[in-house]
């Protein structure tokens, strides 16, 4: 569930911070929204899916997320 590589496609608001940190992470890539062409998402997509840093990120943050699948409910989460 926490192992999702992502390309983020910001539009507005916050989803320009949110695809920065998205990058920042080494979790994923992003291009704006008013720049996507066939051939640079096609490349975005082929350097996220297929450069083994990014799924190595991944894994790491997705094990350190994976103990709230464990948990129920929001008590538990809080206590975490």
């Amino acid at each position: 569930m926490f192992s999702k590589l992502q390309v983020a496609t910001p539009i507005c608001y916050d989803q320009f911070e949110n695809a920065d940190e998205i990058v920042n992470l080494g979790v994923g890539a992003s291009l704006r929204f008013i720049d996507i062409t066939e051939e640079k998402l096609s490349a975005l997509l082929n350097q996220v899916l297929n450069d083994e840093k990014y799924s190595k990120t991944m894994q790491k943050l997705g094990s350190a997320l994976a103990p709230w699948d464990e948990m129920v409910g929001p008590v538990e989460r809080s206590v975490w």
